[in-house]
């Protein structure tokens, strides 16, 4: 059976882990599934923390990020590179060889709103550019059907099953559909793609963990959302902190020397290779 990258994708500066339940839902999901669990490189935190907008980040900054977080982790390491920061597949080519030389096993990238044609001639340029290489590179395409709403009920079923078969035959390994949240839908497309795996993302309202697994999602992402629920925090503490309140930082601070130490015994384990299993 190939042993699919999969598990919380969380934004790049967290460097560990996730939300305090996020390691559970990994390890509960390996169980069942047969996964790895990983750090998937989001694009909003690895990119506005460093100080640059968004979608600007990718070729100025991201492979430097990556590299950072694969110096440090050892679980297999994914990096979302949106569309490939360009519409030529030999530039997007450029783009993956440079992740992977920094260490990543696995990528995602996005229709967004171009043509699938696009989409598909991108992840043949990557899964070129890995081979070459030697890497079995774990491409997750991305379709924003639901994100852009391009369509709605079961005509948006039938356009990512239809983009997702495009997709497959191009040569992705998972597919992901941001924004899809009912169970009849989420459902029907884990069903009809099987056995790529379904990646959603954590949305409000979503159903539980328990559900979603009995629907057929094999990995659930955490998007932007725990590095914008980073920067409001921060935002709020900040503003605390000029109108003179600064009781509520020191109460949820983590503490000094443990955050030390927590990196000291990071850097005295053995460095592992990335690797995808099949």
């Amino acid at each position: 059976m190939r042993k699919l990258i999969a598990g919380m994708k969380i934004s790049v500066d967290a460097k560990m882990e996730g939300p305090e339940h996020s390691a559970d839902w990994v390890e509960a999901w390996s169980e069942d599934y047969d996964l790895t669990p990983q750090i998937d490189a989001c694009l909003l935190g690895g990119g506005m923390y460093p100080g640059y907008e968004q979608y600007w980040t990718g070729i100025q900054n991201e492979p430097d990020t990556a590299r950072d977080i694969a110096r440090i982790i050892r679980v297999p390491l994914t990096v979302d590179i949106e569309g490939g920061y360009s519409s030529d597949p030999k530039a997007v080519a450029e783009v993956v060889a440079r992740i992977i030389d920094v260490g990543a096993v696995g990528i995602n990238l996005e229709d967004g709103a171009s043509p699938t044609e696009l989409l598909c001639a991108k992840i043949e340029a990557a899964r070129k550019t890995a081979a070459r290489v030697g890497v079995d590179l774990f491409i997750n395409a991305r379709t924003d059907v639901y994100l852009r709403a391009v369509a709605t009920g079961d005509a948006a079923v039938e356009e990512v099953l239809r983009r997702a078969e495009l997709y497959r035959a191009a040569g992705c390994d998972g597919i992901f559909v941001p924004c899809l949240v009912d169970g009849r839908a989420i459902e029907a497309i884990a069903t009809a793609i099987d056995p790529l795996p379904l990646n959603i993302m954590l949305m409000p309202g979503l159903a539980s963990v328990s559900e979603l697994r009995r629907l057929g999602v094999r990995r659930l992402s955490a998007g932007a959302a725990i590095a914008q629920a980073a920067l409001s925090l921060t935002s709020r503490l900040a503003t605390d902190f000029l109108g003179g309140s600064c009781d509520s930082m020191f109460s949820m601070a983590a503490d000094y020397n443990a955050t030390n130490q927590l990196f000291r015994a990071i850097e005295e384990q053995p460095a592992k290779v990335q690797t995808r299993s099949t």
